[in-house]
């Protein structure tokens, strides 16, 4: 694992019904054709998508870039992911994080595929987890 740890920045408080909205924000985004540097339903990059979901269901504004996105929240292992954590990969064999999506639970995660568009892949895929470089919690624990 090339789990290299940015550090932690603060954790945001989810909304009321944060589970049921997330489903809600990614069943709108499915279909939408991949754009090397789009950010619209006209057409968006894996990047603008984890951007547009977390700005929908949280209001909180991640960076641009799948890169910069790796700086935020707080590192967190593969056996203890939760929905709403974003996942990271290098896609491209470069040492470094070129893609990113957002972990739904159950092994599934939703992410911008250059070849099918935004779509939601298993995380057990070998293709996955060879490209797996960590993966980073923006929510704060959750309070009982």
């Amino acid at each position: 694992a090339r789990d290299r740890r940015p550090p932690a920045t603060p954790a945001i408080v989810a909304p009321r019904g944060w589970q049921r909205r997330l489903e809600q924000v990614v069943a709108s985004w499915i279909g939408t054709p991949y754009r090397w540097g789009g950010a619209s339903r006209r057409g968006v990059d894996c990047s603008a998508l984890t951007q547009a979901i977390v700005a929908e269901v949280f209001v909180v504004t991640l960076p641009r870039s799948s890169a910069a996105q790796y700086q935020a929240g707080s590192a967190v292992s593969r056996g203890e992911l939760r929905p709403g954590d974003l996942l990271f990969f290098d896609t491209l064999d470069r040492g470094r994080v070129t893609h990113v999506g957002l972990y739904l639970g159950d092994d599934t995660f939703v992410h911008a595929s250059s070849s099918r568009g935004v779509t939601r892949a298993q995380l057990s895929k070998a293709y996955y987890q060879r490209a797996w470089v960590g993966a980073r919690r923006l929510l704060a624990p959750e309070r009982s």
